[in-house]
């Protein structure tokens, strides 16, 4: 049996009838794993309290009790393989596709593709397909071997884009700050002379509410108060430092 095309999948929870005990029972999903290769649908989450994986094959789902005494079970959605890659990859699986394997570039045709649907929508697959031979080489390192047997790394873009251990670090700190200045209600702007300039964000708002016009121009305010009251700092790509006093 060939990869399928299109499967029909439960995209939200629902009430399942439980024939065993004759209740209806909420089962809150977690996450479905759709394989394309078997044209198999599972479905993970709580059932009735407990952790259950489900097929739901001839099941029906409801939203509701009162949908499930009117029989008005929730529709399935019909996945297309082409829609689910094309989303993931940003091209669709006509034809041969491109992998990386063992350090190079690897042509093939999409034998298998399985992929898994988080509670937020989105889908993830633990493949990485390509849609050209030079498309794999941006994203992965390419392995050379020389004449004289010396073996010698060349880096993708990507790999040259990565931020180190202690970028990263810096990254999670900024994080942090930057959950603070929107807590503070903090506006953070880039000036014309390049100065990284901070305002109090809900103090703006206040003077953008004029009573008279329904606005109020700040920029000579803020000019005024920038010297003396407003934190600045000078940016010199690509670093940033503090702007000497």
């Amino acid at each position: 049996m060939g990869i399928r095309e299109h499967l029909s999948v439960y995209l939200e929870s629902g009430y399942l009838f439980d024939d065993m005990s004759g209740k209806l029972k909420w089962f809150e999903i977690d996450k479905i794993l759709i394989s394309f290769t078997y044209g198999v649908v599972r479905y993970v989450g709580t059932w009735g309290g407990c952790r259950a994986e489900k097929t739901l094959d001839g099941k029906l789902f409801y939203s509701s009790e009162e949908c499930f005494k009117k029989d008005k079970s929730i529709p399935k959605t019909k996945l297309s393989i082409y829609d689910v890659f094309k989303s993931l990859y940003g091209f669709a699986p006509i034809g041969d596709v491109w992998k990386y394997k063992n350090g190079r570039a690897v042509k093939c045709k999409l034998e298998c593709f399985d992929v898994e649907i988080d509670n937020k929508g989105k889908i993830y697959c633990k493949e990485t397909y390509y849609r050209t031979c030079e498309d794999v080489y941006k994203f992965n390192d390419l392995t050379v071997v020389d004449k004289n047997g010396d073996m010698r790394l060349v880096k993708s873009s990507k790999s040259k884009l990565m931020l180190t251990d202690d970028q990263l670090d810096v990254v999670e700190r900024m994080k942090g700050v930057i959950d603070d200045m929107v807590r503070l209600k903090m506006i953070m702007y880039i000036d014309q002379d390049y100065n990284l300039c901070f305002l109090p964000g809900d103090k703006i708002e206040d003077l953008t509410m004029d009573e008279t016009d329904g606005f109020v121009d700040t920029i000579g305010i803020v000019t005024s108060i920038k010297s003396k009251d407003v934190v600045e700092f000078y940016v010199e790509n690509p670093f940033v430092k503090i702007k000497d006093e």
